[in-house]
């Protein structure tokens, strides 16, 4: 279970009141993850997690290749663009290590926001933050793939061999 000093060691959260942390942390989800393991897949519906223990990575699929484009430590919201925006995720979120995180759904989110607006400007100036720049979502999307070619032919061939 996500206690209250927990939340209130999340950055964006420690603005709460004592009231408004142990409200959260009643709904927030407490979830362990082994290395490896995602609390959100690219395309996944939004959520609002926070990291309690260890470290997530940000990773974007690309050409099928999975590139990490950041990490998020202890007191690190992700999730922040799906619930600023009301979109699904655009990149996927996987441990890097054991990790321990909480999950907030949107619906609980926006409880809290309401009350604290506050909260929602913080939440949303970082999904701005997370956007813009050349680590951001735009540097991404602006980023070319690297050139790739298929070669046709004869394995015997030796001109085909030469380019191989």
């Amino acid at each position: 279970m996500v206690t209250a000093d927990e939340i209130g060691a999340v950055t964006v959260f420690a603005a709460l009141d004592a009231d408004g942390r142990e409200r959260l942390s009643r709904v927030a989800a407490d979830i362990t993850l082994v290395p490896g393991e995602y609390a959100a897949h690219e395309g996944a519906e939004r959520a609002l997690f926070a990291v309690l223990e260890g470290r997530i990575e940000p990773v974007k699929l690309v050409d099928g290749i999975e590139r990490v484009v950041g990490e998020r430590r202890p007191g690190d919201i992700f999730g922040e663009v799906p619930i600023a925006l009301g979109t699904v995720f655009p990149v996927g979120f996987r441990a890097a290590e054991k990790s321990r995180i909480m999950r907030v759904e949107p619906h609980d989110y926006h409880a809290v926001a309401a009350v604290v607006p506050d909260l929602g400007k913080e939440v949303g100036r970082l999904a701005a933050h997370r956007m813009s720049g050349s680590r951001g979502l735009q540097g991404i999307a602006a980023d070319p793939p690297p050139p790739r070619a298929i070669v046709v032919g004869h394995r015997w061939d030796a001109s085909c061999t030469k380019l191989r």
